[in-house]
């Protein structure tokens, strides 16, 4: 390098000075143009992200209402505040309690579509809830869904611990209809479970990530599902309360606001 700088450093600079782009950078008009540029684009880029996932929540919501119409409930939001773990299980803090409605066994979402669990534990501001993948959670039974009409094969999964549900499906040969569809990953899994209120019926559970063959019945299938996200570290929530419950809690505030 000592050998050749004395001949590359007069070349150096003949290019630096020829070079348009020592110019630009140079002229702070033209640098803060380009700056604006950026920013510019970066919020295009920005609102356009917005635009597709509000395009996919609305079509996710309209898929849940066409799965399972003429179910009034009203959608509450609310952010997580806090992760409650201990050797059994783990349970999301919120804070929304009884003063909105918000009772034990009150559905919990993910955008209102993706089933994220139940309350298990309320007071006047705060309510604890445990995701369906917790380890400590009670088994649920599904439907895999093989036609866009919402057909498919009932399952029954428990978490596993990891994430993820596990269980068998139902014999193919209980529906003949369906007999001939096969089960591929990616599938999407609903809830299908009379333990569960009307209104949360067919909210997405998660997708088939793996099918195995039952030890027991090779003929059986078993599948393990996963839901889209990692239900014990979302950030914001929505509960699903029935109408009735809405209109209870208005009058509770309404009564608490006259006293």
């Amino acid at each position: 390098m000592r050998l050749t700088a004395p001949i590359t450093h007069p070349i150096t600079q003949f290019t630096r000075w020829i070079s348009p782009a020592a110019t630009i950078e140079n002229d702070p008009d033209t640098r803060l143009r380009i700056e604006d540029a950026e920013r510019f684009r970066t919020l295009y880029l920005r609102t356009a992200r917005e635009n597709a996932e509000l395009r996919a929540r609305i079509r996710d919501l309209q898929s849940g209402v066409a799965l399972n119409p003429q179910r009034p409930v009203w959608l509450l939001g609310a952010s997580v505040i806090g992760v409650s773990s201990n050797l059994r299980h783990t349970v999301l803090r919120i804070r929304r309690g009884t003063e909105v409605g918000i009772e034990p066994n009150t559905v919990a979402t993910v955008n209102g579509v993706r089933l994220l669990g139940r309350v298990v534990r309320t007071e006047r501001s705060l309510s604890e809830i445990l995701p369906i993948t917790d380890a400590g959670a009670q088994p649920i039974l599904g439907r895999v869904i093989l036609l866009e009409d919402g057909r498919g094969r009932r399952c029954a999964l428990e978490p596993v611990g990891d994430g993820t549900l596990r269980g068998i499906v139902e014999d193919p040969q209980e529906q003949p209809a369906l007999a001939d569809l096969q089960i591929e990953v990616g599938a999407t899994v609903r809830l299908d479970d009379g333990a569960w209120p009307a209104h949360a019926q067919m909210l997405e559970i998660g997708r088939v990530e793996r099918i195995e063959a039952s030890p027991q019945n090779p003929l059986r299938q078993i599948i393990v599902v996963r839901p889209r996200v990692d239900l014990a570290r979302v950030s914001e929530i929505e509960l699903r309360l029935s109408s009735d419950r809405q209109l209870a809690a208005e009058d509770g505030h309404s009564g608490g606001g006259g006293e």
